[in-house]
């Protein structure tokens, strides 16, 4: 497993989705449910438990009386999250969260992928230790129906939806502990 610190995470998490449409948050576990926390993480009534930081570009969106607290989501509640989220294993994962760099969730449309890919590969392994080896991880991809071992991004396409955005993929990673809740958002 490799090595978790603050300063390696969020140096993870900045390279890799500080200049997207992203949400990186991660809560604390009250409930036996991952489920209850995923939502709690998406409505922003929980926050990291470390005081790890957290990439939200929808923070002022919460002043906004227009749109819900949750938003870009709309309505995240357990069921939704229950009938739209599927098994992943850890390393694909870590594939999804490479795929989510891009707009269109393509690996190889990242700039720069061939001269990135192995950092970004190392990104996504230090964001998901975190939650250790026996974390347990969902995806929104339609493929992750096929089974946890199925790599959701082998053919990229969007998740199912949880926003009005015309493609968004998310990825729940949960540990006894915490949960994590990794989006990405393509508004065009």
């Amino acid at each position: 497993m490799v090595s978790v610190t603050r300063e390696r995470w969020e140096a993870a998490a900045l390279r890799m989705f500080e200049d997207e449409y992203a949400f990186v948050a991660v809560g604390p576990r009250g409930h036996d449910d991952w489920a209850i926390d995923a939502v709690g993480v998406m409505e922003r009534r929980l926050h990291d438990p470390r005081g790890w930081v957290t990439l939200d570009k929808d923070t002022s969106a919460r002043a906004d009386a227009t749109r819900p607290r949750a938003y870009p989501f709309v309505n995240p509640g357990v069921e939704k999250i229950r009938e739209r989220t599927f098994p992943i294993t850890l390393s694909s994962a870590g594939r999804q969260l490479v795929a989510m760099v891009d707009d269109w969730f393509e690996a190889f449309r990242i700039d720069g992928f061939p001269v990135r890919a192995e950092r970004l590969r190392e990104d996504a392994a230090i964001l998901l230790a975190r939650f250790g080896d026996d974390a347990r991880c969902y995806s929104t991809s339609p493929k992750a129906q096929l089974g946890p071992r199925t790599d959701p991004v082998a053919e990229p396409s969007a998740g199912y939806p949880f926003t009005d955005f015309t493609m968004d993929l998310g990825l729940i990673a949960a540990s006894a502990s915490e949960v994590g809740v990794f989006w990405r958002f393509n508004p065009i």
